[in-house]
C-alpha cells in the first residue's frame, strides 16, 4: 500500500474527554442510539472502544474544543479529560474526521462526498467528469475520478531494552487511492428516441443491462423491445419480466455493447473506439490505438501511470488543505511515498 507518513509540526498530545465504558454500558440501547447520533450531528470525532487496545482502555474518546460540551444520558461528573499522543491509534479517528471536514469545506466546489465503505475509506466525486460521451450535449456514458483516503495507525519496533521489552514508535498514516467511476446517464427510452427508433436496437437483444427501479438495481438478459409500448422484455434469474425502457440502463462497461455504441457514435460525430480510447486510459488497463488493424496494447507502465495520476491530485487537492490544526497540535504530511505491508 503506498502511504503518506503523517507527523505533527507542532505539539505532541491531544486533549480528549474520556468516559469510561462502565458509564455507557448502563445506558439503554436508544440512549448509546442517541449519544452516537448527537455526536455524529454534530460532527464530533471521537473513538469508540468495547475492548483495551494498545494500551487505551475500553470506554469513548471524545475530540472536543468546546470546554462546555454536554452529552445526553452523560452527566459531567463522568467526564476526564486525559491527553493522548497526537499520533496514537485513537487520534486515527480524529485526523480522518479532520481532513473530511476540511475537503468539504475547502473543495466543496470541486468535490462532491459520496459516504464511507466498509474499510473506512472516505470517498468523494470529482464534481468535473474526466470525459463524457458520445457528446457533451447527448451523454450515454461518463467518466468520474473518485478520490478513496484512510488513515491508518502503525506501531513500529524501533529498539529493544537491556531487559528484552520493544521499544515502540507510533505513527499514522493517510493512505489515498483514486479509482473511475462510470456512469450512464441515460435510460434505454432515451437512448432511443435520440436515434430515432433505428435497426440498431436488434444489437442490444440478448446483452445484459440494468434494472433500476425505485433505488434497486437488478441485471438482467434484454430478450425483447416494444417500441410502441416503451418496455422490454427481460430474464431476470429463472423468470422474464416486462419492464419500462425508462427504468432499463447499459451496465457501465461499454465494451459489451460494441455494435450498438458504433452505430450510436457516428450519429454524433464520434467513435466506439474513442470511447474505448479513454476507457483504456482512465482504467490504466491498455493504450489508445494507433493501428486500427493491429490488436490493442496492454498498458505497460500503469502503476507509474496511476501514481503520476495521484501524485497530481494530493498537490492540488490534499496538500491544499494542510496542514491542519486542532486545539495546539497542527498535523501536516510527508509528500513521499512509502510502502505499507500486511504485518506492519
Amino acid at each position: 500500500m503506498n502511504a503518506l507518513e503523517m507527523y505533527t509540526t507542532e505539539g505532541e498530545y491531544i486533549r480528549t474527554i474520556y468516559i469510561k465504558i462502565k458509564a455507557i454500558d448502563m445506558l439503554e440501547s436508544y440512549k448509546k442510539k442517541e449519544l452516537a447520533n448527537k455526536l455524529r450531528r454534530d460532527n464530533i470525532p471521537y473513538y469508540w472502544s468495547t475492548s483495551e487496545y494498545l494500551g487505551y482502555k475500553p470506554g469513548l474518546y471524545i475530540f472536543s474544543e468546546d470546554d462546555k460540551l454536554t452529552l445526553p444520558h452523560i452527566p459531567r461528573k463522568e467526564f476526564k479529560i486525559i491527553d493522548i499522543l497526537a499520533v496514537s491509534y485513537p487520534a486515527k479517528f480524529l485526523l480522518k474526521k479532520l481532513i473530511d471536514s476540511s475537503l468539504q469545506n475547502k473543495s466543496r466546489n470541486i468535490l462532491e462526498r459520496l459516504g464511507e465503505d466498509k474499510h473506512g475509506n472516505i470517498i468523494y466525486k470529482f464534481k468535473d467528469p474526466l470525459f463524457s460521451w458520445p457528446s457533451n450535449k447527448v451523454v450515454i456514458y461518463e467518466f468520474y475520478r473518485l478520490l478513496f483516503y484512510r488513515i491508518e495507525h502503525v506501531r513500529h519496533i524501533i529498539g529493544y531494552k537491556p531487559t528484552g521489552e520493544a521499544i515502540y514508535s507510533d505513527k499514522l498514516y493517510l493512505l489515498p487511492t483514486i479509482r473511475l467511476k462510470i456512469t450512464t446517464k441515460m435510460s434505454l427510452k432515451n437512448i432511443i428516441k435520440k436515434i430515432d427508433k433505428s435497426n440498431l436496437l436488434s444489437s442490444l437483444l440478448y446483452r445484459r443491462v440494468e434494472i433500476v427501479n425505485k433505488g434497486q438495481k437488478v441485471i438482467g438478459l434484454l430478450t425483447n423491445i416494444d417500441i410502441n409500448k416503451d418496455t422490454a422484455r427481460v430474464q431476470v434469474s429463472d423468470k422474464e419480466v416486462e419492464v419500462l425502457l425508462s427504468n432499463i440502463f447499459l451496465q457501465t462497461n461499454p465494451t459489451w455493447y460494441r455494435e450498438f455504441l458504433r452505430g450510436i457514435g457516428l450519429r454524433y460525430n464520434s467513435t466506439y473506439d474513442e470511447l474505448l480510447d479513454n476507457f483504456g486510459l482512465l482504467t490504466y488497463r491498455y493504450e489508445p490505438f494507433k493501428d486500427r488493424k493491429k490488436k490493442r496494447k496492454q498498458m505497460k507502465d500503469a502503476p507509474i501511470r496511476y501514481l503520476k495520476d495521484l501524485r497530481i491530485i494530493i498537490r492540488d487537492i490534499l496538500a491544499e488543505i494542510f496542514p491542519i490544526r486542532f486545539q495546539d497540535v497542527e498535523y501536516n504530511f510527508d509528500k513521499n511515498f512509502v510502502k505499507l505491508v500486511e504485518g506492519d
